[in-house]
């Protein structure tokens, strides 16, 4: 226990050394937490060992995270929109082609039909959890294409975990019971009824019977948490992964845990999150890495290498394409992403037999380097598109950032200036020069908003109307927001202007640097609408 203990210290420290190293070079956090569980591990210095105590707590932290992506990350309303048959139908060929093509792979190398189609089921499975990190920390998350993407890679690696969970189930029988398959099935519907019905109808209230009634300030987070390892816990029972249930409680919980009177207890869960048990759970990916093992069979390595990585790029390509996607290079490239729900499943696989220890050196080594390499290239390629660089996160001075993580985004605000779609540049600009703002926010009279920046008004026509330089932000916030931490954001998003708006949707400010320096300059903070009615 105190070898799991120390290794646990190890991993968050050095994780959190090279999260800061990363995250400034402007790069998401889980490469540096992957890379301290490569070096602690046995592939360097060996000071911690992957034992079962300690992958049995780091896994905490997948379940953590999906559950924060589904409360916070996922709009339903957009996946919904977004999402259409094609989503559905792609994915699954995908994943039937995928298994197909590895079983005449597999005879050629001497594996029986199980391991074929175990490593065809290990080769087809998306990771969404690495998708949505990566696409959250370059807050593309929210937007039109990050959740075409998302939820491509959430409905494919949901049927491809249909059949690794069914394949588990099965063991390593040497006859395929239909019944058995039939039987496995059937429990999952019935999880996916009860956790659906218990996550509507029971969950909700019990969260806020705690807050009402419980006195103890901790005891919020505690039944958060505790109900999270149950749907977790009893999904598995039902060979459902957990991070299915997780994700599932947090959709389902996002009005419920986003009110005011919970949103406390929210922040300590995601706190405790970030800071610990998710930069656990990959780092321990990195613990995962060996090198004696990947050299046993050099060929049929590089064969498997094909399958797990280039081949499922090309093939998502290609039907994404044939069905007409739009996002079909964004897919693709989102495929090439390996590391959490595909080693969950190939520990289970290696302890029943199903796969030998030398595949799964292999398919570890090939998922820490897709681990590495998928954020830089999505960064990198979403640059290239974009036409503009990712700016890295700003090094700001200590007493700096000190400061400014006192203040809320309320106290450097500016009131914004309205102006309808059909307003003349002529005006728009004169109001911005008078009040001496970066932008004018516009109105399309439906609850929409967007905003003109200063800079797309300066060599306009005079008599055109703004409506044609409208943009539509990437980024919103709240008042009582932090304002260290909306810097970055902006920073990270490429927003120079933010919409700041009130819990009923309303717009009430507008904030970027030159408001802040505004604040600084004046020696004033500004209040908000809602403050001054």
């Amino acid at each position: 226990m105190v070898q799991e203990l120390l290794g646990v210290a190890l991993l968050i420290l050095l994780g959190k050394i090279f999260e800061e190293i990363f995250v400034r070079k402007g790069y998401p956090p889980l490469v540096g937490w992957a890379l301290a569980g490569i070096i602690l591990g046995p592939a360097i210095f060996n000071f911690v060992e992957p034992t079962p105590e300690l992958l049995l707590l780091t896994s905490i932290g997948v379940y953590i995270f999906f559950f924060l992506i589904g409360l916070e990350e996922v709009d339903i309303e957009g996946i919904i929109s977004s999402v259409n048959v094609k989503h559905i139908i792609v994915p699954i060929v995908a994943t039937v082609v995928n298994i197909l093509a590895l079983i005449p792979i597999g005879y050629v190398f001497g594996l029986d039909i199980r391991e074929s189609l175990a490593l065809g089921v290990i080769a087809a499975i998306p990771t969404s959890s690495v998708v949505a990190k990566t696409l959250s920390d370059l807050s593309l998350l929210k937007s039109k294409e990050g959740i075409s993407i998302f939820s491509y890679i959430l409905a494919g690696e949901f049927v491809a975990l249909l059949f690794a969970t069914t394949l588990l189930e099965l063991g390593v029988n040497t006859a395929i019971d239909f019944k058995q398959v039939l039987f496995q099935l059937g429990e999952m519907v019935i999880y996916f009824v009860v956790a659906g019905w218990a996550s509507v109808f029971v969950v909700p209230k019990l969260v806020r019977g705690v807050k009402l009634y419980m006195l103890s300030q901790g005891a919020l987070v505690g039944v958060i948490f505790g109900i999270i390892l149950l749907f977790v816990g009893v999904g598995e029972m039902f060979g459902v992964h957990g991070v299915v249930g997780s994700l599932i409680l947090g959709l389902v919980l996002s009005d419920a845990l986003l009110e005011k009177e919970t949103k406390s207890a929210l922040d300590v869960l995601k706190r405790i999150g970030n800071g610990v048990f998710i930069p656990l759970f990959f780092a321990s990916i990195g613990l995962r890495f060996t090198i004696e093992n990947t050299m046993l069979n050099p060929i049929f390595g590089l064969v498997l290498v094909f399958f797990l990585v280039p081949f499922r790029v090309l093939l998502h390509y290609g039907l994404s394409r044939i069905a007409g996607l739009a996002a079909s290079k964004e897919i693709a490239i989102s495929l090439m992403a390996r590391g959490a729900v595909d080693l969950a499943i190939l520990g289970p696989y290696l302890d029943i037999g199903l796969v030998d220890v030398a595949t799964y050196s292999i398919i570890v080594v090939t998922s820490i380097a897709t681990l590495i390499l998928y954020p830089i290239m999505a960064r990198k390629y979403y640059a290239q598109e974009l036409g503009e660089k990712l700016e890295t996160l700003p090094l700001m001075p200590l007493i700096a950032r000190h400061i400014l993580g006192m203040m809320k985004v309320k106290d450097v605000m500016d009131k914004p200036i309205f102006v309808k779609p059909n307003t003349k540049v002529a005006t728009a600009k004169q109001m911005i020069e008078e009040e001496d703002e970066d932008c004018v926010v516009v109105s399309d009279g439906k609850g929409g908003w967007s905003i003109v920046l200063r800079e797309d008004l300066m060599n306009a026509n005079p008599n055109e109307s703004v409506e044609k330089f409208t943009r539509k932000p990437r980024l919103e916030l709240s008042p009582d927001d932090n304002l260290y931490t909306a810097l970055e954001e902006m920073s990270l998003s490429r927003e120079r202007v933010v919409l700041v708006k009130n819990k009923k949707g309303e717009v009430v400010g507008v904030v970027g640097p030159h408001t802040v320096l505004k604040s600084i300059i004046k020696g004033k903070s500004r209040k908000s609408k809602s403050e001054e009615q």
